[in-house]
């Protein structure tokens, strides 16, 4: 979580558009891991709310699904905060 929020505040200090594919989100088998998204680490940082960042959030599933990198599925989901 904490590198993810770092990247977020790096490219809010930048003014970098940040382009997140969160594709692998399904993908924690650990139970002692987390996934944390760069919107909901943009959000906690208050970023979103005071208009700080511009950012691209995503879900390309065609890649993530069960771990394979084959394109059986074309499907996404799209966020943009700018």
């Amino acid at each position: 979580e904490k590198t993810v929020q770092d990247v977020v505040q790096f490219c809010a200090r930048n003014n970098l558009v940040l382009l997140a594919d969160e594709v692998y989100q399904d993908n924690i088998y650990d139970e002692n891991c987390a996934f944390t998204s760069c919107k909901k680490a943009a959000h906690h940082l208050g970023l979103i709310d005071r208009d700080e960042i511009e950012l691209v959030s995503f879900h390309s599933t065609s890649k993530g699904l069960m771990g394979e990198c084959g394109a059986l599925i074309f499907s996404s989901y799209i966020t943009v905060s700018l």
